[in-house]
C-alpha cells in the first residue's frame, strides 16, 4: 500500500468532483479525482489557498530599478547640499542641481506611480509587466547617463 492514504482528502474530492484542474507537476487533468495521488505523475496533492495576485516579479524588479534611480539622485542632491554646507557654495550649481534635482523628480514620481498603481501592474499579462519593468530600468539607465555627460 505504498503507506498512502487510501482516498484523498474529502474536500480534494469534492472540490475535483466536476471542476477541471490541472495536476500542478504533469498538466493531467484531475477532474472526478477519488485519491490523493495523480494517477499521471504519482504525486501527492493537497488543496490549499493561495494567493489572487501572485505575480511579483516583474513589479518587484520595476520597483528596484526605480528605487535604484530615485536613490542615486537623492544621494546626489544630500552630498550638493553638504558641500553647500561645508564651503558655504556649491560646485557649478545650476547644472549639478538642475541635473540631479530634476533626475530625483522623475524617477520619484515615476516610483510613486509605480507603487500606487501596483495592484493594477501585477494583474497585467506577463509581457507587458516585463516590458513596463524594462522601461523602469532603461529610465534609469537614462537617468546615470544624462548626469554623467552632463556633469563634466
Amino acid at each position: 500500500m505504498n503507506g498512502r492514504p487510501p482516498e484523498a482528502d474529502p474536500m480534494l474530492r469534492s472540490f475535483l468532483a466536476e471542476r477541471d484542474a490541472p495536476c500542478p507537476s504533469c498538466g493531467y487533468n484531475l477532474r472526478g479525482l477519488t485519491g490523493s495521488f495523480c494517477p499521471e505523475c504519482d504525486q501527492a496533492l493537497v488543496l490549499r489557498v493561495g494567493l489572487v495576485e501572485p505575480r511579483l516579479a516583474g513589479w518587484v524588479a520595476g520597483l528596484v530599478g526605480l528605487a535604484m534611480g530615485a536613490g542615486f539622485s537623492g544621494l546626489l542632491v544630500i552630498y550638493w547640499l553638504t558641500v553647500i554646507v561645508q564651503r558655504g557654495r556649491a560646485i557649478r550649481t545650476d547644472e549639478f542641481i538642475l541635473v540631479t534635482g530634476a533626475g530625483l523628480v522623475v524617477e520619484g514620481l515615476a516610483l510613486w506611480a509605480w507603487v500606487r498603481y501596483g495592484a493594477a501592474i501585477r494583474r497585467l499579462p506577463s509581457s507587458a509587466r516585463g516590458m513596463l519593468a524594462l522601461g523602469c530600468w532603461v529610465l534609469t539607465g537614462a537617468n546615470f547617463w544624462v548626469f554623467a555627460f552632463a556633469i563634466r
